[in-house]
């Protein structure tokens, strides 16, 4: 994906949802954001995605008292698919090697979208949920 295009759909369109949230007088709701393991916070990093992940995270945090951010690592899809890059397709060959690893070294597909979901819905405590507490949580 391009570079003005990534940031586009990871930084503007969340910030642009956040502003309407907050324009719409709902501050208040529950807000839950896909990130990724790496996201950079203190936005230092030389790789795009964790300095982008970590200006939305910053953003929305600042923005929202009910903000939660998922930052898993690999993610391994239940159901089988045309995997969209070389790297993809290594992963889901090397899974069980990967879950071996631990905990946060990666999740499957089903437990995210219920972590999300479970988050969405009911709330929780914590801001930042990696791969195990997620996993704990479902």
């Amino acid at each position: 994906m391009p570079r003005e295009k990534f940031y586009q759909v990871n930084v503007t369109y969340p910030k642009q949802l956040s502003e309407q949230i907050q324009l719409a007088g709902k501050a208040d709701l529950r807000l839950c954001l896909l990130s990724g393991a790496g996201a950079d916070r203190l936005v230092e990093s030389s790789m795009t995605f964790a300095t982008d992940k970590g200006e939305i995270e910053n953003y929305l945090s600042l923005h929202h008292p009910n903000f939660h951010t998922f930052s898993p690592s690999y993610i391994y899809p239940l159901e089988p698919r045309k995997e969209p890059n070389f790297m993809y397709r290594v992963c889901r060959w090397l899974y069980p090697l990967i879950k071996l690893m631990g905990a946060n070294a990666s999740i499957t597909s089903v437990d995210l979208a219920a972590g999300l979901f479970k988050v969405g819905v009911f709330g929780h405590h914590k801001q930042i949920f990696e791969n195990a507490d997620i996993r704990q949580m479902v």
